[in-house]
């Protein structure tokens, strides 16, 4: 593993837990987000979060999703386990 993989695992590992202690599940993917609205009113430090993240993938592209939706790093998990147990 080169230097920019192992940052990238790290950054991964590092958001996962972020969003696993600090943010519920269903506040990850976008129709979470709007449900949360809906549900508990406007929470203005969120919505911050929200816009920060539209703003970084507009400029950087894939970014979010390579190196801090911890959503794919779970399915890149569930991957990685899937070729040792079926060895493909």
């Amino acid at each position: 593993m080169d230097k920019i993989q192992i940052l990238r695992k790290i950054s991964q590992i590092s958001f996962f837990l972020y969003f696993v202690f600090f943010i519920s599940f269903c506040k990850i993917c976008p129709l979470g987000f709007i449900q949360h609205f809906i549900i508990k009113g406007i929470d203005l430090y969120l919505l911050f979060k929200l816009v920060a993240i539209i703003f970084i993938t507009l400029i950087f592209g894939k970014i979010i999703c390579g190196w801090v939706c911890p959503i794919g790093f779970i399915f890149e998990l569930i991957y990685k386990v899937r070729m040792k147990i079926f060895k493909e």
